[in-house]
């Protein structure tokens, strides 16, 4: 990491109309803006226009803080200084911007405002006001904030309210707020121990994720998900574009306050994701493998990798599949929100008429947080997210080793920590599905609760193989020349298979083993 003054650090550091992968960054390519592009085409791609972002960075040597508005890349929106300070630019400030929504390797490439603040003056008194009983500030046309560094008080008192101040300003203001974990295994409180953001690791997995041990909310995992580079600063940029988009997205749509809102938000990125490797090590998240509670897991995400690799183009795909309602019916990529009654139930349902491959779903909550005692009082429901197969008037249980229908995953969701819910599937056979959130706040005076549920498959999406690096659904010729044409030193490619950032002869090997797969 690279220390800055004050007590907050960095971590370590128009749309192109070429669609072919070896034409683009390969993280573009990777993290799924390559397909989305060819999949839409430039008139219908989002590009996060009319949505108002914030960057806040820690300060440099100099209290530099910014992103350099004379950069050919990041002079098109207008930056605003709340915390007014240095106008030097800061070199990582402009890193992250420039993935953030950079013109020309950004996601959030059509934007107009940026809001900038510095890390110390955002905590304190430039917004959430950590060191006083205020309420935190409110900017009514902030959407989307970005908070590439990470940061500590050395009083654990000051922490817990910092992440409990920014867990309340997004129940509040309904923000999209992306946090970056730190570049090594140590865990640090701010802001990845928030409930209410999305929590960014990067690719390889080298980064402070698996249970969380610090303050509140202990024992659930991080991240929520991960970018497609190899520092978090950067990984976070790129989520915090991608949600950009999605909520650009919403609003072209008319999908209204609930395709708009933070969880939903959240939801479809999560849902979205790859479930891929990160260092060899395969995704998971600890489901029972045999027995009775075949299909069962009580960990919802990976320890290394969250939900997986944010996909930006699936994303888009479930969210622009439509809304259903509880008690409704929709098809096998879509989108919820509800209020759950305490102890109550929602229910969704879905036909696939082939197989999927991969279907992926996500229940988010927010965590509520009181400003009593100087936001000393919070809490969490408690809720479990399940597929069932439809037969008849009845729902069957697709728990234990008699059930067919699928082959590996899990199907049912039920942790007892944090506020995502998360079903990965692979093998599920066509069928009608119901999907269930249930409360299990019964008796214990939580009031009802707000909960998006985002769905995506591949029943009708292409192939989850990872040897089809276009993602045409087919494993050809086509990404062997994308292979070819990527052959070097080339981190953050999809080509590279195996993560070593090298697209070299083991991943050729690899590539040949998935082919027509």
């Amino acid at each position: 990491m690279r220390p800055a003054s004050g007590f907050a650090s960095c971590l370590a550091l128009g749309i192109v109309s070429a669609t072919m992968a070896g034409d683009l960054p390969g993280w573009l390519v990777n993290c799924g803006w390559a397909s989305l592009l060819e999949r839409v085409g430039e008139t219908d791609m989002p590009t996060g226009e009319d949505v108002v972002l914030a960057q806040v960075e820690a300060q440099g040597s100099s209290g530099e803080y910014i992103p350099n508005p004379n950069d050919s890349d990041l002079d098109h929106p207008l930056y605003i200084r709340p915390g007014g300070g240095s106008t030097q630019p800061s070199s990582h400030a402009t890193m992250v911007a420039k993935h953030f929504f950079g013109a020309s390797e950004g996601l959030a490439r059509g934007v107009s405002y940026v809001y900038c603040y510095n890390a110390n003056g955002f905590l304190t008194n430039h917004y959430l006001h950590v060191n006083t009983t205020a309420a935190p500030d409110h900017v009514p046309i902030i959407k989307v904030w970005n908070h590439s560094w990470v940061a500590q008080f050395g009083n654990e008192t000051l922490d817990l309210r910092a992440n409990r101040k920014l867990d309340f300003m997004i129940e509040r203001d309904d923000d999209v707020v992306c946090v970056g974990l730190n570049n090594s295994a140590e865990q640090v409180h701010l802001l990845a121990g928030a409930f209410n953001s999305i929590a960014v690791g990067r690719r390889d997995g080298q980064h402070s994720g698996g249970l969380w041990t610090l303050g509140d909310g202990q024992n659930r995992v991080r991240p929520d998900l991960v970018g497609p580079l190899y520092t978090t600063s950067q990984c976070t940029g790129i989520v915090s574009g991608g949600a950009s988009m999605l909520v650009q997205t919403a609003v072209d749509a008319d999908l209204g306050a609930d395709g708009e809102a933070s969880e939903t938000i959240k939801a479809a990125l999560m849902a979205g994701a790859v479930h891929q490797n990160t260092s060899g090590v395969p995704w998971s998240n600890d489901a029972v493998a045999t027995g009775a509670d075949r299909g069962l897991s009580t960990q919802a995400l990976d320890l290394n990798c969250g939900a997986g690799h944010m996909n930006i183009d699936r994303s888009h795909q479930l969210l622009t599949a439509g809304q259903v309602a509880s008690g409704g019916s929709g098809s096998t990529s879509g989108w919820a929100f509800e209020t759950v009654a305490e102890g109550g139930i929602a229910t969704f349902r879905f036909t696939s008429t082939s197989t999927a491959d991969v279907f992926n779903a996500v229940a988010v909550w927010n965590r509520g947080v009181s400003s009593a005692s100087n936001y000393g009082v919070w809490w969490v429901a408690d809720l479990d997210l399940e597929l069932r197969l439809v037969s008849g008037n009845d729902t069957i249980s697709l728990l234990g080793d008699g059930a067919t229908e699928w082959v590996s995953g899990n199907v049912a969701s039920r942790s007892t920590v944090g506020n995502v819910e998360h079903l990965h599937i692979t093998g599920l056979e066509p069928g009608t599905y119901e999907l269930q959130v249930t409360s299990n706040d019964a008796g214990s005076g939580a009031s009802s609760t707000d909960v998006a549920l985002a769905w995506w498959s591949d029943a009708d999406a292409g192939s989850s193989n990872p040897g089809d690096i276009n993602g045409d659904g087919a494993v050809n010729v086509t990404d062997l020349l994308i292979v070819l044409k990527a052959w070097g030193h080339n981190p953050g490619h999809p080509a590279d298979l195996d993560g070593d950032d090298m697209v070299g002869v083991d991943d050729l090997l690899l590539f040949l083993s998935y082919w027509d797969t």
